[in-house]
């Protein structure tokens, strides 16, 4: 009987226990409408707090967007403004190139002239030039360059009118920062009418910690470097056959052969040619290449 009772009393135990267990509120001390309102306000706190949390780190990842977009639209910023720079420098650099009968950057033989004095004898429509120009023929003897110098020389005024162009990226560091490496080059390749160029601007534009990179860029330009030289070579080799004579029609067939204009300027000694060509326009003006025939001799230097 006393054992009985005693699991009774145990049983009973058990029975309460779980009762108060599951009568109990979910938060001890808590009961009714009391903690259900007290339970509303503690979610409410952890709401408040999440809402906060995030409102705090949106500025920073828009942030990191708005940098992430920007340093993109500078790339490409920077990008155009360098293609800008090789169109200009091509067309400058062939200027030059024409100039100074493609011995700008290549220094060889060179004679003092100046085309803005109408005094003098000239044939042909006369351009305004004054400085020195490559001279092809001296005292017997053929001055002039082979076509690959031409090329390099050609290739290498471009490099230099581009590379002094995108000197200016410093217009962009007040916004990134630009890196401009020191392993820069070009080169080229001619076709019948074309000279195709390729450039390494090794450049990396920095913003934070975001990094792009640029190098690599071509560009092009119609020019018929092949005729001109054919056209420079044969009035040259005609002048070492006949130095004192000039060959009018060899200038006239090179209109009909070449459709070159040439015209020609006497100055010091000199006989000064200026090529026209108005398949290619640099500035919307057909391009003209300089150079000259020396009609002085050794013994007439004294």
């Amino acid at each position: 009987m006393a054992t009985e009772n005693f699991f009774n009393l145990c049983g009973i135990a058990v029975e309460r226990t779980k009762y108060n267990i599951l009568k109990r509120n979910i938060i001890p001390g808590i009961k009714g409408k009391k903690g259900q309102i007290v339970l509303f306000i503690i979610i409410g706190i952890i709401i408040f707090i999440s809402i906060g949390i995030i409102l705090i780190s949106y500025p920073k990842a828009k942030a990191g967007t708005v940098k992430a977009y920007e340093i993109y639209s500078i790339k490409n910023e920077v990008s155009s403004f360098t293609e800008d720079c090789i169109k200009q420098g091509i067309d400058n650099g062939i200027l030059l190139f024409g100039k100074y009968g493609a011995q700008n950057i290549i220094p060889g033989h060179s004679i003092e002239a100046d085309h803005g004095d109408d005094s003098g004898k000239y044939f042909g429509d006369i351009v305004n030039y004054s400085g020195d120009i490559a001279l092809y023929y001296y005292n017997s003897q053929n001055l002039m360059q082979n076509i690959s110098d031409w090329q390099e020389d050609l290739t290498i005024s471009v490099f230099e009118e581009v590379n002094n162009c995108i000197a200016e990226y410093e217009t962009f560091k007040n916004r990134v920062n630009i890196n401009l490496s020191d392993e820069l080059y070009a080169e080229s390749q001619l076709s019948y009418d074309k000279i195709y160029f390729e450039f390494n601007f090794p450049t990396a534009i920095t913003q934070g910690n975001s990094q792009i990179k640029l190098s690599e860029y071509k560009g092009e330009k119609k020019i018929y470097l092949y005729d001109l030289y054919s056209a420079v070579s044969e009035i040259v080799n005609r002048t070492i056959e006949f130095p004192e004579y000039i060959d009018y029609g060899l200038l006239f067939d090179a209109k009909d052969k070449y459709g070159f204009n040439i015209s020609i300027v006497f100055y010091n000694n000199s006989i000064n040619y200026i090529i026209e060509d108005s398949e290619t326009m640099i500035n919307n003006k057909p391009f003209r290449f300089s150079f000259a025939v020396s009609t002085e001799t050794q013994g007439e230097e004294d």
